[in-house]
Order: C-alpha cells, then structure tokens, then sequence
C-alpha cells in the first residue's frame, strides 16, 4: 500500500491507529504527535520512532525513519 507523509509517497505494508503507526519491512514507525492525539496526551510530541532490539530510536522526519526502516534494519542483526 502506499503511504504519503508531507507530499512524498512511501511504499509500506500497513498504516494503523489513525496514522500513528506505519509499518514497513516488519518494523513498526510511531508518528509520535498522531499518537499523542489519538491517546489524548497532554503533552505536546514531534518526530517518529522506531523500535530496534528493544531500544526506541527517534528520529525528526518520517524519510529519516523510513531510510532506517527499509535499508539498515532490513535482514540485519544488531550485536
């Protein structure tokens, strides 16, 4: 399916939450301010993550993420 974010399109397996969780290349990317909205947050949030051996790492743009979605954690393992 095909998934636009600030004008650019991507190619990605699923959009869920609204938007607030896009995924690619089994791994998950959290637009973080549509998932304040959608969880009612008082606080403000920017950027989008992504979860990688148990760590969350942020990123400021979705291309950012979705660079690290598709090409470094494809078919890798982290030591």
């Amino acid at each position: 399916m095909t998934y636009t974010n600030n004008g650019k399109s991507y190619r990605v397996d699923s959009v869920s939450y609204r938007g607030a969780i896009v995924n690619v290349n089994g791994t998950s990317i959290t637009d973080c301010a549509t998932m304040a909205k959608a969880m009612h947050s008082r606080y403000a949030a920017d950027g989008y993550s992504v979860f990688v051996d148990g760590d969350e790492l942020a990123f400021r743009t979705f291309d950012e993420a979705y660079a690290f979605a598709t090409t470094k954690q494809k078919d890798t393992c982290r030591l």
